[in-house]
């Protein structure tokens, strides 16, 4: 008779191994939809959930121990949540008249680079390096989508400058 202690480790494990799968279903079914658009806005709004997909697999992939796995699941989030930002940006469009995709990505990027800290706190030193480096990208991006929504273009004034009218 199996005693307690195995029981529960042996429901651990499937559940462990249950939920990998999930979550690889959900990193293809998401891999598979960012091909077939190529509406920047729209790309933008798919690398969100890919790229929760991601750190989801990528905090199983090291709390499991797989910390090869883990790494390039990190890498992969970097590109593509990277790529579909320059080319948000690169697209031409107004940022503030069709916010849609610039406050998705960017809304993901501050969550992911909470999640990637709390996550850099139980890895060795080499780890941690790629996972500070990867932040510092990811947060120079998220300047780059602030401005672009934040951006206030100058009205021309036909009236001169303050100075010309104070004279």
């Amino acid at each position: 008779m199996p005693r307690p202690a195995q029981l529960v480790a042996g429901l651990l494990t499937a559940v462990l191994v249950c939920a990998g799968a999930a979550l690889s279903d959900e990193v293809d079914k998401q891999r598979g939809r960012l091909k077939r658009t190529d509406d920047p806005a729209e790309r933008a709004k798919i690398t969100v959930k890919l790229g929760d997909a991601l750190l989801d697999k990528m905090t199983h992939a090291f709390r499991s121990g797989q910390t090869d796995q883990g790494v390039q699941l990190l890498a992969e989030y970097r590109e593509a949540v990277l790529y579909a930002g320059r080319k948000l940006l690169e697209s031409g469009r107004d940022a503030r008249r069709s916010p849609g995709g610039f406050k998705h990505l960017e809304i993901h990027i501050r969550k992911g680079e909470r999640r990637l800290a709390d996550l850099s706190h139980a890895l060795t030193y080499d780890q941690v390096e790629k996972f500070d480096d990867t932040r510092e990208e990811l947060e120079n991006l998220r300047q780059d989508l602030l401005a672009a929504l934040m951006r206030v273009k100058p009205e021309p004034s036909n009236k001169g400058s303050a100075k010309e009218q104070n004279r």
